[in-house]
This record gives structure tokens, sequence and C-alpha cells, in this order.
């Protein structure tokens, strides 16, 4: 027991060290606390403020430049006003003069991601899909 006595002791001491450190630091740190470290990261992005009532009922204009960086990953991104069709295992946009709405596409007809954004009041009104298809129909 007398060889490891040493050890034990400097296990202690590390031990009361680093309960000490952060202790100390607890007590007499900087608390700098502000709106800005308090509120929810969302990529860059200004988040939606919940407590105002007129941009909690009309929500806020997002970027749909957002998504369609995001869907880069998984391949060449189509943008339509309009309808999107699938001819040769890719996306094809069959647009409409007057369509509000804005759609991206990637992927094949077996598999692929829609986003759908359509203006709504002072904000935009999303639909996020993901299909894979397995089989044969």
């Amino acid at each position: 027991m007398d060889l490891y006595t040493p050890i034990l002791v400097l296990g202690a001491i590390a031990a009361a060290f680093a309960v000490g450190s952060v202790g100390i630091a607890v007590l007499i740190g900087p608390r700098r606390y502000n709106h800005s470290k308090l509120e929810a990261y969302e990529c860059g992005i200004e988040p939606m403020e919940l407590s105002d009532p007129a941009k909690q009922a009309t929500g806020q204009r997002f970027p749909i430049r957002y998504y369609l960086t995001a869907m880069r990953t998984h391949g060449e991104v189509t943008e339509c006003h309009g309808n999107i069709d699938f001819r040769r295992s890719h996306p094809v946009c069959r647009g409409r003069m007057f369509s509000h709405s804005t759609q991206l596409a990637v992927g094949t007809e077996e598999r692929h991601r829609l986003v759908s954004v359509k203006p709504r009041g002072n904000g935009s009104e999303y639909s996020l899909v993901y299909v894979q298809v397995n089989g044969e129909s």
C-alpha cells in the first residue's frame, strides 16, 4: 500500500484542482448574457421572434437560396415556377406564366427531393418532400 500512496495523493490533488478551478470560475467569472447569445442559431439567418404577435401571424420571408444551396449536395438542382416532371431520369420544368410558387427538384424519378415555396402574406409557406420509389409499378 505504501507504493500506491504517492499516486493516490497525486490523483486527489489533480481532482481537487479540477473541481476547484471549475467552482472558482463559476463563482467569480464574468456573466455577460445578452439577447443574441440566448437565441437559437439558424444557419446565419435571423430567427423569427415568436414574442412579436405581428411577426408570429405573418411570418417573414425566407431566402430560397438556403434550400438551393442545401440541395446542391445531392446533384444538379432544377428551379421552376410551375410544375416539375421527370424526363429521362432528371427533373424538367413545365412553367406556368403566372405561378406564384417556386419549386426546386433534384434527383431521379425513383429518388428525388422537392421543395415548394409559396408567398403567404409577409412570409412564405414551404413544403419539403423526399420521394423514394421501390419496385415496379
